[in-house]
């Protein structure tokens, strides 16, 4: 039953994702796309690949800090290595087992530390998340035009303080066991095993120094990710301005964490050419910047199908057991 159900929703996702494309190429001029990718200016193709790059050591920066609150030393090669399996997984492994797992069962296996492993993985999406709601937050206060002709203050707003009161509650224990006080008293074994989960979590809470740090790497991530989005629409030979796109990179990031089709296709094509719309830049340019970026993405995921190759060709059975042990699927 439990199969079938996840093959249901699975289902449920693809069908979404074809509506979606459908849709799109139904609407778009694909003559105009097709012109923008034989002029592609290359210069922007390379800062675009390096860009992928500087975004992924970024995010293992602030990795590496978080799992030295834990006493944990990793050399940001070995973690650089780590994130492009993970993109791997999650762009050409379609199963119950996402790159963040397959990350953290990766870097468990070299440390001999699962539960760690995991934790850190955790709070390094998590701390991302709460820079994602920042920068939404940011968007709604400048006035952007996106967020003002699409009436988004209010959802983003909501969506932002909601992150952000889940977030708190992950952070604090005392929340957290308030939170935990009213699951009914016949789920006490997970509500214990939920308990122990948080106090480990708890562990990783630093200096207000290191939070600073791990924050401003966050932020960076956003940014150099506005900038990605910039060097794309240029490759196209699509004149637009920097701040625009650096503002406008959260709202089609937000939109495309919703898990209603298979890695977003469909959704996240979808997004460009809303936002991009309120910005007066027209849906050929918006699909084609959508599809580019995504083109990269799968370039760069399959290098990290070199790194699982050299981890261990037999780890996927061992990979499901694991996050089955662990509670996660």
């Amino acid at each position: 039953m439990l199969i079938d159900r996840k093959h249901c929703v699975f289902g449920l996702k693809a069908l979404l994702s074809v509506i979606f494309v459908v849709i799109i190429v139904r609407a778009v001029d694909l003559e105009e796309m097709a012109l923008r990718f034989r002029s592609l200016d290359l210069k922007y193709v390379i800062a675009l690949l390096f860009l992928s790059f500087l975004v992924i050591v970024v995010s293992c920066l602030k990795w590496q800090i978080l799992l030295k609150v834990k006493g944990l030393s990793v050399s940001i090669r070995y973690l650089v290595s780590l994130y492009l399996l993970g993109y791997f997984f999650n762009n050409f492994l379609p199963s119950m087992v996402g790159g963040d797992l397959a990350r953290g069962y990766f870097l468990g296996k070299r440390l001999g530390n699962r539960r760690d492993a995991y934790l850190s993985v955790f709070i390094e999406r998590l701390t991302g998340l709460l820079a994602l709601s920042i920068m939404a937050i940011i968007v709604v206060f400048v006035d952007h035009p996106a967020v003002r002709q699409g009436g988004l203050r209010w959802p983003l707003i909501a969506t932002a303080c909601g992150s952000m009161i889940g977030i708190a509650i992950v952070f604090s224990r005392r929340l957290f066991r308030l939170c935990l006080s009213v699951v009914p008293a016949r789920f006490s074994g997970a509500r214990g095993k939920m308990d122990r989960i948080h106090k480990a979590l708890c562990e990783f809470n630093g200096s207000k120094r290191v939070f600073v740090q791990v924050m401003a790497l966050s932020l960076l991530f956003h940014v150099l990710a506005g900038i990605n989005l910039y060097c794309a629409c240029l490759a196209l030979r699509y004149e637009v301005m920097l701040l625009d796109m650096i503002l406008v990179t959260p709202l089609i990031i937000l939109v495309s964490l919703i898990p209603i089709t298979v890695n977003g296709v469909g959704l996240w094509e979808g997004s460009f050419i809303v936002f991009f719309a309120l910005l007066g830049i027209p849906a050929p340019v918006a699909i084609s910047a959508a599809l580019l970026l995504r083109a990269k993405n799968l370039l760069v995921s399959a290098l990290g199908g070199l790194v699982y190759w050299g981890e261990s060709k037999g780890a996927m059975v061992e990979l499901k057991k694991n996050a089955q042990e662990e509670g996660f699927v």
